[in-house]
């Protein structure tokens, strides 16, 4: 076990140089995995200063959310209608469907860039009013499928909340690599040129 600790130490090391050093490649899943090996370790504080804070600064944005916005049931509409869904012998009889609405360009309770992902990822739940809307007929009761509305629109609202990744827009090719480029279409077509000048002869 002493050999053991002793090896895992030493790569802790190695591995904790290399980030400092900026040779190591940083990532959380790295960094983690190599956390519980190098924190027992009494490192020099020119190392151990910047990996923690490498540690910390990788780690902190797997675990950050977009913000919390709660569905305010007092601005939502909310109805019943007969169910084709669940109910056994009251099929079609009993107005189990759960339908909760709001007026999706109106709604001061969602920021507009939330509202406007929203709209855009779910257009066909946009009725000819301007309403947004969710049904549920999964459950026998009302109060069931009232939950399950709900809770299907806070999933909907979570997922809008959540902004787009930027994407960095690849800025082309280099000036070195396209002077490499034009240099092996030279050379090639010298060769091509050769072949035929000698099939001439």
């Amino acid at each position: 076990r002493s050999s053991m600790r002793a090896c895992r130490a030493v790569t802790a090391a190695r591995f904790a140089a290399e980030v400092v050093l900026g040779r190591g490649r940083a990532t959380p899943a790295l960094l983690r995995l190599r956390a519980g090996a190098w924190s027992q370790m009494a490192l020099p504080a020119a190392v151990a200063t910047p990996l923690r804070a490498n540690l910390a600064s990788s780690t902190s944005g797997d675990d950050s959310e977009a913000e919390k916005i709660e569905v305010p049931r007092g601005a939502l509409s909310l109805g019943f209608s007969r169910s084709s869904g669940a109910g056994g012998q009251n099929v079609n009889k009993v107005n189990t469907k759960a339908e909760v609405r709001f007026d999706a360009y109106n709604a001061s309770w969602l920021p507009p860039d939330v509202r406007s992902r929203l709209l855009d990822a779910n257009p066909a739940r946009v009725n000819a009013k301007g309403e947004f809307f969710v049904t549920s007929e999964r459950h026998r009761t009302q109060h069931a499928n009232l939950e399950d509305a709900l809770a299907k629109l806070q999933q909907l609202v979570d997922a809008a909340a959540v902004p787009p990744k930027e994407r960095k827009q690849f800025e082309g090719l280099s000036k070195q690599t396209k002077r490499r480029r034009v240099e092996i279409k030279r050379r090639r077509s010298e060769v091509k040129s050769r072949r035929r000048r000698s099939g001439d002869d």
